[in-house]
């Protein structure tokens, strides 16, 4: 199972109604999740909080601004830049 079907199986046991999935959704799932992004380096961390969490965020929030800050910086890590400049953000077509 990849990274993104752990967290699409996780956001879909979070909503069951049946309390067993979404305690599996809370802690079974969410540690497998976790043991697969420390195994990603910066840019992969990058593009996954882009794709997952900066798409679905309001353009105009504030958490909008933070989210592509984060991404910007851990693009440049990935690149070896300590801080990168006008990198813009590609949103991953649906």
């Amino acid at each position: 199972m990849t990274i993104r079907e752990l967290i699409e199986e996780q956001r879909r046991r979070v909503n069951s109604a049946n309390p067993a999935e979404r305690l599996a959704a809370a802690l079974l799932i969410r540690g497998e999740l976790t043991k697969r992004l420390d195994e990603l380096n910066d840019h992969e961390i990058g593009q996954l909080l882009d794709d997952e969490v900066g798409a679905k965020l309001n353009l105009f929030a504030p958490e909008s601004a933070v989210c592509d800050a984060a991404v910007t910086r851990l693009r440049g890590r990935a690149k070896g830049l300590s801080k990168s400049k006008g990198l813009g953000i590609r949103r991953r077509e649906s």
